[in-house]
């Protein structure tokens, strides 16, 4: 794990006692030297915890006791499964099944909301504490079992956890080597039901959440529970490359369309939902009204190159319903100059969405060219576009939607970008970077002055633009100060939570910032006024900058004094370039160079 990581990961930790403090942060430091100084020994933090005694600590306001000398710590903190946790979004009275609940992460999260959570984990050291965990918190509506799950019921050897790794008990015995894990140190023998059989034991007539994590057994567990299945409307699926194939055939037979794909080895976590009225977004339930009396829908895409990932954003607006009032009338993908098989994934998804069309461009002509293409054709009342490389968790279309609904008069609204992280210095940077970025368009648009809009997922109404200028590189920028000119604030959908692609590397994010001061830059020549962003309103309203960055700081305080240090040099660097370029009448190419 890199120093950025590692950040990341445990500055959201918070000790108990203060000498859970001082075990917490000596652990930190002790892990942080030997990644520097002996990268082969680092390993886990949590094994570098010291003493006898469990360490106390709280993640979100839910209170953990961890084993010292193990990854309990590791597996509790924002480290461990980022995106399936961000998509893992429990409403009040939700029901949630956890099979394979260790000691309680998902689990006891779930629990601060749903009216009953089922925590299922097998291992007699995981539940000891899985049990302790949930008296400590108080929690009075998860009920706790001490079995294994699998595709009958009786009596089934469990492998126990090699020593320090506590998370990989499991009735295969294969599982361990197929993660190459160290040996086990013992097997117990445990009582194993079905899924089925223990949601007629508790009279389950729905689950919301379902997740499965029980290291290389899933294909029984999910035999075992066809009726579970038929009542479960999203689940968190943890698969292996051997079980992978069995899994997929199961939960699609289900109704269960993927919705995203945390790769992970050896083990990767499907997130799935259930299937509404085929591949593409359900309409809300409005009885059943004509599409010609609804408010209709278009999606615009545009894409170069992005073969892969346009298959995780397309499977992920397979996961979206609409409000009532509002139905999909189509979704136009626009594939420009593409030599990476683009264009078949469009084609694939075209032959059974007959809501798709592929555009085909034969010359990368640069962004502003699709989006024009695309505001010469589409259909609908209310044009949404996203980015080819983005993928929109649960509720994104509805939340951008209901800023809609909610008045005749708006124009134009935004999401809310989530960079997905990447387990570097640069992660920690544009972590922060998006948070602040989408502070200031929820402040702004507060007070009534929003004129930056965000283009990894904005929202027009028909007539607002009918083309943008060739060579836009900012086209959210722009928009938003179109919008400002004719008094259109440009509204910010808080719920309207997209995962965006980040550089990977130092170099690419500079990259990134440079194009993007030459943007913003462009739309002030071509418009006359800047968009609002953070750095641009330093000079304009530096109070209004300190609040965001003082509400931040509250926040996150050690994450954010990290990006301070971090991201102000790059920053400088990249409005430097940008100046120098402008100075030397370099002209920015519309099609820019893809970002590493």
């Amino acid at each position: 794990m890199s120093l950025g990581s590692s950040i990341r990961a445990y500055i959201g930790l918070r000790p108990r006692t203060f000498r859970d403090g001082v075990r917490l942060y000596a652990a930190y430091g002790v892990s942080m030297l030997l990644r520097i100084l002996a990268p082969s020994r680092f390993g886990s933090v949590g094994f570098w915890v010291r003493g006898n005694t469990n360490l106390g600590v709280s993640v979100d306001g839910v209170r953990f006791d961890v084993r010292p000398r193990t990854n309990d710590l590791d597996l509790i903190s924002s480290k461990h499964e980022p995106m399936a946790t961000r998509s893992f979004q429990v409403a009040a009275g939700d029901v949630v099944v956890d099979v394979g609940a260790h000691i309680g992460r998902y689990a006891l999260r779930a629990a601060t909301k749903a009216s009953k959570v089922i925590a299922v984990e097998p291992d007699p050291s995981n539940f000891s504490l899985l049990e302790r965990n949930v008296r400590m918190n108080g929690f009075s509506n998860v009920v706790l079992v001490p079995h294994a799950l699998s595709s009958r019921a009786g009596t089934r050897a469990l492998w126990l956890a090699a020593s320090g790794n506590t998370g990989t008990s499991s009735v295969d015995p294969n599982a361990s080597s197929a993660r190459g894990g160290a040996r086990s140190p013992g097997i117990v023998p445990v009582e194993t039901l079905t899924l089925d059989e223990l949601v007629e034991s508790v009279g389950l007539t729905r689950i919301d959440w379902l997740k499965v994590d029980v290291e290389g057994h899933e294909i029984a567990v999910l035999q075992g529970a066809k009726a579970a299945l038929g009542i479960t409307r999203a689940m968190i699926l943890e698969v292996t490359e051997s079980t992978s194939d069995a899994c997929r055939e199961i939960i699609r037979s289900a109704g269960f369309d993927l919705s995203l794909v945390e790769q992970g080895s050896p083990a990767t976590n499907w997130v799935l939902r259930k299937r509404e009225n085929g591949p593409f977004v359900a309409p809300g339930p409005s009885g059943d009204p004509g599409i010609a009396e609804q408010t209709r829908i278009s999606i615009g895409i545009c894409a170069y190159n992005e073969g892969q990932r346009l298959t995780g954003l397309l499977e992920s607006l397979a996961t979206q319903s609409l409000p009532s009032g509002f139905a999909l009338d189509e979704v136009l993908v626009v594939a420009s100059g593409c030599t990476d098989g683009t264009e078949r994934v469009a084609e694939d998804w075209a032959d059974v969405e007959p809501r798709l069309s592929l555009i085909r461009e034969p010359e990368r002509r640069g962004k502003s060219s699709a989006l024009n293409a695309i505001l010469a054709r589409f259909r609908g009342d209310i044009l949404i576009l996203v980015n080819a490389d983005a993928r929109l968790l649960p509720g994104a279309l509805s939340e951008l939607l209901m800023a809609f609904e909610s008045s005749p008069e708006v124009e134009i609204a935004c999401g809310f970008p989530i960079p997905e992280g990447s387990g570097s210095v640069v992660g920690v940077i544009e972590d922060v970077w998006w948070r602040l970025h989408n502070r200031t368009l929820q402040t702004l648009a507060e007070l009534g002055a929003g004129n930056h809009c965000c283009d990894e997922l904005m929202a027009l109404r028909r007539g607002f633009a009918n083309a943008i200028p060739t060579g836009i590189v900012n086209d959210g920028a722009y928009f938003g100060v179109l919008a400002a000119r004719g008094d259109v604030t440009v509204e910010f959908a808080q719920g309207a939570k997209v995962a965006v692609a980040i550089p990977q590397n130092l170099l690419g994010l500079l990259r990134q910032r440079r194009r993007i001061v030459r943007g913003h830059r462009q739309v002030f020549e071509i418009l006359g006024a800047p968009p609002f962003t953070l750095e641009g309103l330093v000079k304009r309203q530096p109070a209004l900058v300190a609040k965001i960055i003082a509400a931040e700081l509250k926040s996150q305080p050690g994450r954010t004094l990290a990006f301070l240090v971090l991201a102000l040099p790059i920053e400088g660097i990249a409005h430097v370039t940008a100046v120098l370029e402008r100075m030397r009448r370099r002209d920015f190419p519309s099609a820019w160079p893809m970002v590493d």
